[in-house]
């Protein structure tokens, strides 16, 4: 039984003894028990009523691995003290391991109590911080009365950056130019010679104004180069990527976040595309679109209907032949395999990374993978993300 169902069984009791004996005493303890029921109500009603919520962050913008504090202010203020409180501050689990037990306190009249606590962000996102219950009771608790302050300060906490000097991009140049056998991607803007013409040369690279004085057709021979521009796909689909699977989300996310940052800061152009449930898509060049990469990215949630296989082979039918894809994703499975392979015999070169704790390759994967010259990265931690991915002279070598 609580205490409200105790104290109500007891004044009941007291008035019908004061009834059947007309004993003025019991009378007395009757109406002094009502007194206090009826108080006791009025008390927290008045104290719920007179609580004031003052709230603050140290920061509203972060990156994981950040501190941060909060801290918040309860105040009373009324003459009437609050004799219990109890207060729970409501925080999302995604923002980090923190100590925020429910807290009791007392309450003088017109007095405040400051509390802080501190945490330091473990996962990116956007966060809304500054709810707290407070729940109070009367001195008997008898009377239970719930207070939700819900000071919204808007939090966001960015991935990590992890720097990256160099990475291996399949058959690339340094600063932005690539050189492919295949003729699709000549550089017209770079001609390299001149030749006679031969039966199948399109008609287009024929060199009129020296054919003519020749007398015979001449075509123009171009460089075979192209800009480098690489297509990053990123795995979103929410039946492997669980939404509660938060640290293989955020090595996926600082994967991306920490290569694009390496190719816009090179201005080497590069497409983002994840297959979530609303398709996300950005492009860019250069640092400038730095910002709305790391916007996007940091609201990444896996909630695709469509699995990666499917995701990459949808993509990969909209490129030339040739083009540079990372694919980025938990773990590789036997469709995934067979997926890559049939991209790198249309000549796509394809860099696979994954991350998780399913990540590892077995030796005969990873001899299949390598001979047919796809690159492939394995992380299980975020922290090993700079050093495995990070090209050293050693790496070049073998």
């Amino acid at each position: 039984m609580t205490n409200r169902q105790i104290f109500l069984f007891g004044l009941v009791l007291s008035v019908f003894v004061a009834l059947f004996t007309g004993g003025r005493f019991i009378y007395f303890i009757a109406v002094a028990m009502l007194v206090v029921f009826v108080s006791s109500y009025v008390m927290v009603v008045w104290n719920s009523k007179n609580m004031y919520l003052f709230f603050n962050i140290s920061e509203e913008v972060l990156t994981v691995g950040d501190k941060l504090w909060i801290e918040y202010k309860l105040s009373n203020m009324s003459v009437l003290p609050v004799s219990y409180a109890l207060m729970t501050f409501v925080v999302s689990k995604r923002l980090g391991e923190m100590g925020f037990p429910s807290e009791t306190a007392f309450y003088g009249p017109y007095q405040m109590i400051t509390i802080r606590k501190n945490v330091t962000c473990q996962n990116r996102g956007y966060y809304t911080l500054g709810k707290l219950v407070v729940d109070i009771q009367d001195p008997l608790g008898l009377f239970s009365r719930r207070v939700v302050f819900d000071r919204a300060i808007d939090l966001t906490v960015y991935p990590r950056v992890h720097a990256i000097q160099s990475f291996d991009l399949p058959a690339k140049e340094f600063f932005g130019k690539v050189t492919v056998p295949m003729q699709t991607h000549e550089d017209f803007t770079s001609m390299k010679s001149i030749r006679e013409y031969r039966i199948g040369d399109s008609m287009k690279k024929i060199h009129w104004k020296l054919s003519s004085k020749l007398d015979h057709p001449l075509v123009k021979e171009y460089d075979l180069s192209a800009d480098t521009k690489v297509y990053m796909l990123v795995d979103g689909y929410k039946e492997t990527i669980r939404p509660e699977e938060l640290d293989t989300q955020d090595g996926l996310v600082e994967i991306a976040i920490s290569l694009i940052h390496y190719f816009l800061e090179y201005n080497i152009s590069v497409s983002l595309v994840c297959n979530t449930l609303k398709r996300l898509s950005i492009q860019g060049k250069d640092m400038a679109r730095f910002g709305l990469f790391l916007e996007e990215l940091t609201g990444y949630v896996p909630t695709g209907e469509q699995t990666f296989v499917q995701f990459l082979k949808a993509e990969t039918n909209k490129l030339y032949y040739g083009s540079t894809i990372i694919a980025v994703t938990d773990k590789l499975t036997d469709d995934l395999l067979y997926t890559v392979l049939g991209l790198r015999e249309k000549r796509f070169d394809i860099v696979l990374i994954f991350y998780g704790e399913d990540s590892r390759l077995h030796s005969d994967e990873l001899d299949l993978l390598n001979h047919q010259g796809i690159s492939t990265y394995s992380l299980s931690s975020r922290s090993d993300i700079s050093k495995t991915l990070e090209v050293s002279y050693d790496k070049k070598a073998l």
